[in-house]
């Protein structure tokens, strides 16, 4: 499939597999894309990219909350946990730290929904 589609070799492989929630759910691709694959679902998704912790993820993250319509902080977290569980490896940094990112999320969530009404 790689190479007809053109993609590196590797491009699909098992190493996020320790990053992916036991509980994750999974959808349909969109039509334009191939039929046979799956994606994770905005629960999924957004517990992921929390769990990763990266700056580049966080205005997906303020995306993914509206359409979530997560309102705080707490939602956010108990939505990471809930996938991951607390012991788990994605999420074995201090739970200070997934509150940071939580919080810019949020923050940057009510920036898009402000910005939407203007």
């Amino acid at each position: 499939m790689a190479i007809e589609h053109g993609l590196p070799k590797k491009w699909l492989n098992s190493s996020a597999a320790a990053f992916i929630p036991d509980n994750a759910c999974w959808a349909p691709a969109p039509d334009s894309v191939l039929s046979a694959v799956e994606v994770a679902d905005l629960p999924t998704l957004t517990a992921m990219k929390l769990a990763v912790e990266r700056d580049k993820d966080i205005l997906d993250l303020g995306h993914l909350v509206n359409a979530l319509r997560l309102s705080d902080t707490s939602e956010l977290l108990e939505l990471a946990y809930d996938k991951y569980g607390e012991g788990s490896i994605p999420l074995s940094g201090s739970r200070q730290n997934y509150e940071i990112v939580a919080e810019e999320a949020i923050t940057v969530a009510r920036r898009l929904r402000s910005n939407k009404n203007l």
